[in-house]
């Protein structure tokens, strides 16, 4: 029955046809964890897979990094908290891990105890975070209302945008933060200068609070309980495409191209697309509950998920476009 159960979930997935807990042939590395998953996050090199979760996401949790090629897990810190934002550095010194006791981490990707970081000694860091290209200004909303940047080297803070009426979601930066975009609480998505810390535009959505920015900073993508991933110009309206991946989505990440998006659901369903093209590249079965985050790699031949189900996943894109030829 299982053989049989495979060789189905092999026939259909190219299909398009959901197998019940079927695992599509384009996984290629699964690491199954006693928690559940909140972050995952490739190496520069994409050979280290670090990954961090927790109990309900507030209860005792784990960081810890593998390697993709052996599958074997190189480090493991037990926490006191779930950890779920986790950004290598660019030289992959170190990991960068906010916890949901509002503590920040870095930890050593060589083995070692990881190191606290106070980016502020006067409001709750409820996340999100972002690390630049420089490995050392990290960017975070302040009291839910302004993006701040904090430079670990030298302790200082700097304000890169003005304050917002509306609770700060979500927001995404470029590597070296000369673009920044916010999105808030009702779905009101900002594009700004953080030099001058000046908006450059709003654009409405219909309460989306999920946004990324692809790598060269062209486009922004946005989604919410709709099931609709929306692509947009950086500086342009209106939004020039959509991808209707249906269920409410949780996570959605650009190829380091900007060609393709990939959208996680919270019914577990996880799907390619070639927005371009308004077309659904693939749909990868493996995820049987809330995908919580997705990312490609740089090269753009992989790419991970992490899901509730308390696994992480990675997937290999060449597989995927060799079935869907």
């Amino acid at each position: 029955m299982l053989l049989l159960g495979m060789m189905l979930g092999t026939l259909f997935w190219g299909c398009g046809v959901k197998i019940p807990h079927a695992v599509s042939p384009a996984c290629c590395f699964c690491a199954r964890m006693n928690v559940s998953v909140w972050g995952v996050a490739f190496s520069r090199d994409h050979r280290w897979l670090a990954v961090g979760g927790g109990d309900a996401r507030y209860g005792p949790g784990v960081v810890a990094i593998w390697d993709r090629n052996s599958s074997r897990c190189l480090h493991r810190w037990e926490r006191d908290s779930a950890y779920g934002d986790l950004h290598f550095s660019s030289d992959s010194r170190f990991l960068l891990a906010l916890g949901s006791d509002e503590s920040l981490l870095q930890f050593p990707c060589f083995g070692g105890q990881p190191e606290q970081i106070t980016v502020s000694r006067d409001a709750a860091l409820h996340g999100p975070i972002a690390m630049l290209s420089d490995n050392d200004s990290i960017l975070f909303a302040y009291r839910r209302s302004r993006i701040v940047c904090y430079q670990h080297s030298t302790m200082v803070e700097q304000t890169v945008t003005q304050d917002h009426t509306e609770w700060i979601i979500s927001f995404a930066v470029s590597p070296d933060g000369s673009r920044l975009a916010t999105i808030t609480e009702g779905g009101k998505l900002r594009i700004w200068d953080p030099k001058s810390q000046t908006c450059l535009g709003v654009k409405e959505t219909p309460g989306d609070h999920l946004l990324i920015m692809s790598r060269d900073t062209a486009y922004l993508a946005t989604g919410g309980n709709d099931g609709i991933a929306r692509v947009w110009r950086f500086q342009e309206q209106p939004e020039i495409a959509r991808c209707p991946a249906g269920g409410r989505l949780s996570s959605l990440a650009f190829s380091s191209d900007g060609n393709w998006l990939a959208i996680g659901t919270h019914d577990g369903s996880l799907t390619v697309w070639d927005w371009l093209q308004g077309r659904k590249v693939a749909e990868l079965y493996g995820h049987r509950r809330w995908i919580t985050q997705v990312v490609f790699s740089q090269d753009g031949r992989w790419l991970a998920s992490c899901s509730t189900d308390k696994t992480a996943r990675v997937w290999d894109l060449d597989v995927v476009l060799g079935i869907c030829k």
